[in-house]
């Protein structure tokens, strides 16, 4: 039998729905629309990508999409009727590559999975996530953590299998003047709207809202887009009760960082160790 003649007639009271190992290639129109779902689970399936934001429950907290083929998970994702239900999300074992930036956009996330999956970094947004508890991220191509994680106070965070060693960890000395770059008009704009705290939401393009999102802090405080120097250093997580790594010897776990100027790198270079040219 077909998946869509496999399922009877659906109740719309129902609240969970176990479909996990029945090779399906989508979810069925029908069980997304029952209005009481609080529980989906389609694991171990063959699901290529993630259905119509448009025809998510508006009250589902729990999804388990692990074991699928999913490759990417789609900016109207964080955008649909989830972004202020969803309490867990599981994306583990996926092929998914990328974590989108507005992925910041589910206030209400505690729990997030994407172990062994194919992430080789995560947003520099993560940081928003403001209620996130749990975070599993073991066995990706991760080779250092946003700056922004630090700020969260995290019950547990497991980075097992990072593709980070240690012994490889060593300072390069002063980097050169040209490490600095010339900020551009749109940057320093930016920059006094993220300092200022300038309401913004619905008064420019979105492509220029998501470029603001992006802005990470230079060790000094100050809001920087892509005018500094990214470096590493370790740190330790507030409040974090259990951390599991690889290198359980060293002291915090390493996080991407950025220095706006060499006043600033002058000043912290102590705990700084200077990386090669990093996509944004």
């Amino acid at each position: 039998a077909t998946y869509r003649t496999s399922l009877p007639t659906l109740p719309d009271t129902i609240e969970q729905a176990e479909l996990a190992s029945l090779n399906l290639v989508e979810v069925d129109t029908r069980i997304m629309r029952l209005s009481a779902l609080r529980y989906l689970n389609v694991s171990k399936n063959s699901l290529t990508e993630f259905p119509a934001a448009s025809s998510w429950p508006a009250h589902l907290t729990q999804l388990d999409v692990s074991h699928n083929r999913l490759t990417s998970v789609p900016l109207d994702f964080c955008t649909s009727t989830l972004a202020t239900t969803l309490l867990n999300l599981n994306l583990s074992r996926n092929a998914i590559e990328r974590l989108p930036e507005n992925l910041c956009d589910f206030k209400a996330l505690v729990v997030l999975n994407a172990s062994h999956c194919q992430l080789a970094k995560l947003p520099h947004t993560l940081g928003r996530l403001q209620k996130l508890q749990r975070l599993d991220v073991n066995h990706n191509k991760i080779k250092f953590l946003p700056q922004s994680l630090a700020s969260l106070h995290l019950e547990e965070l497991s980075v097992m299998g990072m593709d980070f060693d240690p012994i490889k960890l060593t300072r390069r000395g002063w980097p050169p003047d040209s490490a600095w770059a010339v900020p551009s008009l749109m940057d320093l704009a930016s920059e006094s709207i993220v300092r200022h705290k300038i309401p913004y939401e619905n008064k420019i393009p979105g492509w220029l809202c998501s470029y603001i999102v992006s802005a990470v802090r230079c060790e000094c405080g100050r809001p920087m887009f892509c005018n500094g120097l990214w470096c590493l250093t370790l740190k330790m997580c507030r409040g974090i009760s259990a951390v599991s790594n690889f290198y359980p010897s060293m002291r915090g776990e390493p996080f991407e960082t950025a220095v706006c100027s060499r006043r600033c790198f002058d000043r912290f270079h102590f705990r700084l160790y200077p990386l090669p040219a990093v996509e944004l």
